[in-house]
């Protein structure tokens, strides 16, 4: 089977594009079905009751809009055949559970369904094919479950094909530059490294190293937001109107007070004095969440929510068992942080803490140079996240390569570096309007995600769909669902492996062709 595809890297996540069709990498799962009559859901589903297995994935992010549509979003991470499958897998889950039938995905403007190709042998040998078809990045999640199952299921693509190829076009001629531009930006890195180390206070050397260490996977997100919470509480930073990240600092501390083998025999007791009190209904229902949350169809934080619940109705004071009660709570605190907004009061707080221990201009101009030099890496990597992009928009007459070298050349002579930078720059000024295009393409596509959502639910008449786009789109498009006030859930898939970038840029690179051109096969 031969596959016209084309892909678009766009931070988190990569968006694939196909002429006659659309494509992208599929994920393990254990996809196997048979040809069962399973009717699309056309009836409003609260975003409450969208459950993912943890084996294949996690909810990251919920919000009931208090709509007529659902939207389950799931982070699409392309050319990651692991990552594919689980995307496979909590697709069928939510076919057998939720009736889903719709499935919307970026890199396509049309019906881009694989049904056609169920005639070709038995389903054993349909799984065999697709499987083989995913592992080399030819099909993704939803093209392998739509090959190797008979369920009944449409992919629509939503894209507007001259956008994507503006998207398209302007990845690619970055792409030609990247190489020299990020040479640049990495020598100038080196250069405030070294200067860092003369200019720099020990505090502010010391909150560098941890940065960078958190960056790394180095140092945990516990061990990092308790010592930025001690840092800003020595210089009177106010951590209430960083509201995730005081609840983050809040249930760190809870957790420290619990005692995690009690919690087991607590859970224990207060099910067994349930289960003299309750009658046979509210029983089975306890005894079905218990195998849920044993086999991991729910998670933590929803089975002990229903477990309160049924010890309130039931008047069993949960008082008489500290640990779970604390372990409860610890759970519903960490569980209404929103991770997205957390990460974003994360940096700010860097900011804030970084800026009360400068003392002099000298240092706050190094900072600011290094801030920049490593947004400018991120932007030129296309991984630049929405804030951080509004960021450059906001700032871009200081994004001037010519300036930092200058600055820095001067700090290193007074410093008596041997290190210097040359002064031609111009490969900074010659990839940013490629860089200008590609992230005011990609901000353009939300939109025409939002409105082919909207447009195809109706068409189709359900009010659940799958919406599969890259993670770089879920801070700017969830934005615009919330807005209308359409609920969403957003599903990140269980990956550990790393993607083939390899892989993913050979795809990408040999695949496309502008629109009324031929696309290699």
């Amino acid at each position: 089977m031969t596959r016209k595809i084309a892909l678009i890297t766009l931070v988190l996540g990569l968006v694939y594009f196909s002429g006659p069709g659309f494509a992208k990498e599929v994920a393990t799962s254990p996809v196997g079905a048979g040809k069962e009559a399973l009717a699309p859901n056309k009836q409003v589903i609260n975003p409450g009751d969208i459950r993912i297995p943890a084996e294949y994935g996690r909810i990251i992010e919920t919000f009931d809009g208090g709509s007529d549509k659902l939207i389950v979003h799931i982070q699409d991470a392309h050319t990651n055949y692991e990552a594919q499958k689980n995307e496979a897998a909590v697709l069928e889950h939510l076919i057998k559970e939720n009736g889903l039938y719709l499935i919307l995905v970026e890199g396509g403007s049309r019906d881009v369904s694989l049904n056609k190709y169920r005639e070709n042998g038995t389903l054993e040998e349909r799984k065999k094919m697709a499987d083989e078809q995913l592992k080399e990045g030819v099909i993704a999640g939803e093209e392998y479950l739509n090959i190797a199952s008979d369920y009944p299921m449409k992919l629509q693509g939503i894209e507007d094909r001259p956008l994507y190829d503006q998207n398209m076009a302007a990845y690619l001629e970055v792409d030609k530059l990247k190489d020299e531009a990020l040479a640049f930006t990495q020598r100038a890195l080196s250069v405030v490294a070294s200067l860092k180390a003369r200019i720099y206070s020990k505090q502010l050397k010391e909150l560098d190293e941890k940065r960078a260490g958190f960056k790394e996977e180095k140092v945990s997100l516990t061990d990092y937001v308790s010592y930025l919470a001690d840092l800003a509480k020595s210089k009177k930073i106010d951590l209430k109107q960083y509201g995730n990240y005081k609840d983050l600092i809040d249930s760190v501390a809870l957790e420290k007070t619990i005692d995690f083998n009690a919690v087991e025999k607590e859970r224990a007791d207060a099910i067994d004095a349930l289960s003299k009190k309750i009658g046979k209904d509210t029983l089975d229902e306890l005894l079905v969440m218990s195998v849920d949350f044993k086999s991991g169809k729910i998670t933590q934080a929803q089975y002990h929510s229903y477990l309160k619940d049924v010890m309130t109705k039931t008047k069993i004071d949960i008082n008489k068992y500290p640990n779970l009660e604390k372990y409860i709570r610890y759970l519903m605190l960490y569980n209404k942080i929103d991770s997205v907004a957390l990460f974003k009061e994360l940096k700010q707080l860097e900011d804030a803490v970084q800026n009360a221990l400068i003392t002099d201009e000298e240092t706050r101009r190094l900072a600011r140079i290094a801030k920049d030099l490593e947004l400018m890496g991120d932007y030129i990597n296309l991984k630049l996240a929405p804030e951080g992009f509004d960021y450059y928009q906001k700032n871009e007459a200081d994004f001037n390569a010519q300036t930092w070298a200058r600055a820095l050349n001067i700090l290193s002579a007074k410093y008596k570096l041997t290190q210097e930078l040359p002064e031609d720059t111009k490969i900074i000024e010659n990839i940013t309007p490629g860089l200008k295009s590609f992230y005011d393409a990609a901000r353009k596509r939300d939109h025409v995600f939002l409105n082919n959502t909207k447009k195809y639910m109706d068409v189709e008449g359900v009010k659940i769909a799958a919406l599969i786009a890259g993670g770089f789109h879920t801070p700017t498009l969830m934005p615009l669902f919330k807005a209308e006030g359409i609920s969403y859930v957003v599903v990140s898939p269980k990956v550990v492996k790393q993607t083939d970038e390899k892989l993913y840029h050979k795809i990408l690179t040999e695949g496309w062709a502008p629109a009324g051109k031929t696309t290699p096969e």
